[in-house]
């Protein structure tokens, strides 16, 4: 918050009747409001405020002005027409300094209990949230609660701890108490929230053995020829694994567990779980980019915990190489080469997983690329095709046309048959033909159009 702390030093007034903006600071629903005005109150001032230097030496209220303007500054407020609302979400997030000169007081974490009137079901069900602090007792009855301020029986002003506050936010977004659709997977979820947070239930609430399913996961299933993708409820509570599995493959809103206990999903996690359950099989070419990229085939789908997905998807042993075109040569005798023209199956680590000669994988290739892929399968696994695949195999049979490779080459057309390839990246060449090129440069005999000797074996 920049400039929240650089508040100017006050100095005497100069002027036996300045002129003084004031800033009348209310406790409402939302948090703070905050309005500005000069003398009077029916003159209001809007932010930025735009005061001279020897006004600013007149304020009497300098350090809460500038710490105001900052806050407007810094995006803090929200404008409501003459006033501006500081939100209490933001309060926690103000030094104790600000928060002192704005009058907001630590937030106090009171006693609650959670009770009920009428029974679930009932039209006259609904929560009623207990609340005591120090000698006050049941002061949701006694005291004025204003959003998160309560104000006691004599008058002290406390300021309800956040967690508590959204607590009772939630009591007051009830469904219909007769709308059993959604009534029972309301009750099951405060009693989650209420159980999370520690709040004792009074006795009929405890018995009410509603159990929640608040958390969705993603079930990944490989047949070898197909990945299936399905939802996965899971829950804090002790509900027996088949139980969840049985109504994550229905979608279902409610089951009975094996003790009777009433289970239900959470409305938001039943429309995730519904997304989940429409994503098409992974099949042919998709399962490669499944299996380098899992999360590119989830939907954006807030909260979905996607921790151990990748761990999950690397479970199921798709392995996915990198083709690498090579070029290598080996020396059979001084000053003749046998030359070795092909892809090889490089795994994460760079290690070689095998090879291929390259009219073996040529036509792979051009199949792939025909429709669209750049995957082949290979072993029951895959193969990624580098991007100028087609441009090696192109120069490959240019140098196969003009060179009998199943012969031993000449030292002198190594150069050449790496200027055949220089326009193809990622191409791996090996140590001999590499220092073939460099002596021939060191030479000085390269030549770039090659002899007609050349083409003569």
């Amino acid at each position: 918050m920049s400039g929240i702390f650089n508040f100017l030093k006050k100095t005497k007034k100069e002027n036996s009747t300045p002129s003084q903006i004031r800033a009348d600071i209310q406790k409402v629903e939302k948090g703070l409001r905050i309005r500005l005005y000069r003398d009077r109150k029916e003159q209001v001032e809007k932010l930025p405020l735009k005061l001279s230097i020897l006004e600013i030496k007149q304020q009497e209220q300098i350090d809460l002005l500038e710490v105001i303007e900052a806050l407007w500054y810094d995006e803090y407020l929200e404008e409501a027409g003459e006033s501006y609302v500081l939100p209490y979400q933001r309060f926690r997030e103000l030094p104790s300094e600000v928060k002192s000169l704005l009058g907001i007081p630590d937030p106090a974490k009171v006693q609650c209990k959670l009770g009920h009137e009428g029974a679930v079901g009932s039209s006259r069900f609904q929560f009623v949230l207990e609340k005591n602090t120090g000698k006050w007792r049941n002061i949701e009855r006694t005291s004025k609660q204003t959003g998160p301020w309560i104000t006691l029986p004599d008058q002290t002003v406390l300021l309800l701890d956040e967690e508590q506050y959204l607590f009772e936010q939630m009591l007051k977004k009830s469904p219909d108490p007769k709308d059993k659709d959604h009534i029972f997977t309301y009750v099951a979820q405060i009693r989650t929230k209420a159980r999370e947070m520690q709040i004792p239930m009074d006795d009929y609430l405890e018995e009410q053995e509603y159990l929640f399913i608040d958390k969705l996961d993603v079930q990944v299933d490989y047949d070898q020829t197909v990945i299936t993708l399905k939802p996965s409820y899971q829950t804090a509570h002790d509900v027996p694994q088949e139980v969840l599995d049985k109504m994550g493959e229905t979608l279902s809103v409610y089951a009975t567990g094996p003790n009777h206990q009433k289970i239900f999903v959470a409305p938001e996690i039943h429309e995730q779980a519904k997304t989940i359950d429409q994503i098409p099989l992974i099949q042919g070419a998709d399962i490669p980019r499944f299996a380098e990229n899992p999360e590119a085939f989830l939907p954006e789908i807030e909260g979905l915990d996607l921790s151990f997905f990748s761990e999950r998807v690397k479970s199921l042993g798709i392995k996915v190489y990198r083709a690498q075109p090579y070029v290598y040569a080996k020396e059979r005798e001084r000053g003749w080469f046998h030359v070795d023209v092909g892809f090889s199956a490089v795994d994460e680590a760079g290690e070689s997983q095998g090879t291929f000669a390259a009219n073996e994988i040529v036509k792979l290739i051009q199949t792939a690329k025909e429709n669209g892929e750049d995957y082949i399968e290979w072993n029951g696994q895959w193969l990624k095709i580098p991007g100028d695949a087609e441009e090696f195999s192109k120069a490959t049979e240019q140098l196969q046309t003009n060179v009998d490779l199943t012969q031993p080459v000449d030292i002198n057309k190594l150069p050449y048959i790496l200027e055949i390839y220089e326009n193809i990246n990622q191409l791996e060449f090996n140590q001999p033909i590499l220092a073939a090129r460099q002596e021939m440069q060191d030479l000085g005999v390269l030549d770039p159009n090659p002899p007609q000797s050349f083409w003569q074996h």
